[in-house]
């Protein structure tokens, strides 16, 4: 016998005598809560960062506890294809060396195995079969739940 507790209404629900159906209402019902949560922790966190730029201070104690939130302003955004064709211009006419441009736009390659591509490759057999067996790890699979409500 398995039970748990729901921590708001302290219901006890044996998982291992209830119907499915009072699973699946059970799993709905603490999707809601979590929703609930979210909006009001939006909410509180909406008060908190208006009192933090109010004090022009983002981090505030009260209570015993710690509150930190992030100033205000703008975040830069580079179009990093773009900023690297302009710096390397820059390289050519020795404004500016390529190291410069180098530690401004960090060059990344990433390389992403395609599900798709790799069965039709194991089609082939022999060799590519092998190349790829080498390359595959098995993992586990974290296994969720999900619940909608049926229109």
């Amino acid at each position: 016998m398995t039970e748990v507790a729901f921590p708001i209404t302290g219901e006890v629900l044996d998982l291992s005598t209830a119907d499915t159906g009072k699973l699946a209402r059970a799993r709905d019902e603490i999707l809601d809560i979590e929703r609930q949560f979210r909006e009001v922790k939006h909410a509180l966190d909406a008060e908190v960062l208006a009192r933090m730029d109010r004090a022009a201070k983002w981090t505030l104690r009260a209570d015993g506890l710690k509150l930190e939130g992030t100033s205000p302003g703008r975040k830069s955004w580079y179009d990093g294809p773009a900023l690297r064709e302009a710096l390397m211009g820059l390289v050519d006419a020795g404004v500016i060396d390529v190291a410069a441009a180098d530690a401004a736009v960090e060059t990344v390659v990433t390389y992403k195995p395609s599900v798709r591509g790799i069965k039709a490759l194991r089609k082939l057999g022999g060799e590519v079969e092998q190349a790829i067996g080498e390359h595959e790890e098995l993992v586990d699979v974290t296994r969720r739940v999900s619940v909608s409500r049926d229109a």
